[in-house]
């Protein structure tokens, strides 16, 4: 059984929770939050499970990114991962296009109130938004994957939980139900929400913003859901071109019939339908 695990993201798939949250509680796991895969000293066979996690191994959300850049990174990750630690096994996590694309932009919309979406979606190639070809990078690699749905986390939490603990052999946490009320790195999604995270963002050093912006979000996010105040919430609804539209649905039914093939599991019905 592999001694060391590489969880490469995708962002917005609840990677952050399951750095802070789900992994350190594992048993006789150490967690290591990084990019820097040289620097990894590997597991003896007396010492704790390692578990690799950085959702930028697998590429990047930033509006600043050229087209293709996602792909590149998660094609060096796996080089180097190979290099490293070549006994080594993989997990990824991937969600439904339209709200990946939804939860991304509005992630960055916090930090830049101008890009518009039709400008944020372009700057993903078509490769980019295949997760079918990123399943076919990382199996091309790795004979041991766990992928896994951000949906499964909302809607059969004890049955991924199971899934994943099993394959990196160690028991389930006893808090489960108490982890999955911790949510990690909320967004805003009021303009208001939106605009106070900016203005906190703005009194910070631009050497610091980055590290920043996780807090500035998380008061966002709770002035939108505050007590004393009804902001309303917009929906972000991204509407994608019917040709990018039609493909994603292809993709994404793809996605999950070798998503299950691996977890051995039935995934068909987050298949939806393409509205006409």
């Amino acid at each position: 059984m592999a001694k060391i695990f590489f969880h490469v993201g995708l962002h917005k798939t609840a990677t952050t929770w399951f750095q802070r949250q789900f992994f350190p509680r594992l048993e006789n796991v150490h967690v290591l939050r990084t990019r820097q895969l040289d620097t990894i000293a590997l597991p003896a066979d007396d010492s704790p499970t390692l578990i690799v996690s950085h959702e930028g191994l697998s590429g990047t959300i930033s509006d600043l990114k050229t087209p293709g850049a996602p792909t590149a990174r998660l094609s060096y990750s796996l080089k180097v991962m190979k290099r490293v630690a070549p006994n080594s096994a993989v997990l990824i996590g991937f969600r439904e296009h339209k709200s990946w694309l939804q939860s991304a932009f509005r992630q960055r919309l916090a930090k830049n109130p101008n890009i518009t979406q039709e400008d944020y979606v372009s700057l993903f190639s078509p490769e980019d938004l295949s997760w079918c070809l990123k399943m076919q990078m990382i199996e091309a690699c790795y004979p041991t994957v766990f992928p896994f749905l951000y949906e499964e986390l909302l809607l059969w939490p004890n049955l991924l939980v199971g899934d994943l603990c099993r394959f990196i052999g160690k028991p389930p946490p006893g808090n489960l139900d108490t982890l999955l009320g911790r949510r990690e790195n909320p967004s805003p999604r009021s303009h208001f929400g939106r605009l106070m995270s900016r203005s906190l963002l703005s009194l910070v050093p631009p050497s610091r913003r980055k590290r920043a912006t996780s807090l500035a979000n998380r008061v966002g996010a709770w002035l939108d859901g505050s007590s004393s105040h009804h902001w309303e919430k917009d929906s972000l609804d991204i509407v994608l071109p019917p040709d990018l539209k039609h493909r994603l649905s292809l993709d994404w039914k793809s996605a999950l019939v070798r998503i299950g093939e691996h977890r051995c599991r039935d995934f068909s019905e987050l298949a939806a339908e393409e509205e006409d």
